[in-house]
């Protein structure tokens, strides 16, 4: 058996010993560089089992980069949410969700941070 290197998904360099038959068990193994097999896994259950969803959430008083901020930083603390892209110049927030979150909980995220939420669309 010999020694290879790969980066496993968290990036950290390891050592490993390669498993011959490591490719004929995984049909899903990458075949151009070695990966944990753990990885891969957790890769393919997280497609799997994460469907993601895009909302719009219209937002009035908003007027600059750190009302923007403030505005994604309350959204993404939401569980359920992974990512906030906010804009002052369109009033919007783009929300992207891993699983149903009701739309009173994000209006209450942002309106607890001083801004009007005049809208929530799919």
């Amino acid at each position: 058996m010999e020694e290879i290197h790969y980066i496993s998904a968290n990036a950290e360099m390891k050592n490993v010993t390669e498993n011959k038959s490591l490719k004929a068990e995984n049909p899903d193994f990458c075949n151009s560089e070695i990966h944990d097999p753990k990885d891969q896994e957790n890769i393919k259950e997280n497609k799997e089992n994460k469907e993601m969803t895009t909302i719009t959430v219209n937002v009035t008083g908003m007027m600059c980069g750190h009302c923007e901020a403030r505005v994604k930083k309350a959204l993404e603390a939401v569980s359920g949410v992974s990512e906030a892209v906010v804009s002052h110049e369109n009033g919007t927030a783009v929300v992207t969700l891993t699983q149903e979150v009701s739309d009173d909980v994000l209006k209450k995220a942002v309106e607890d941070q001083d801004y009007k939420v005049t809208g929530i669309t799919a």
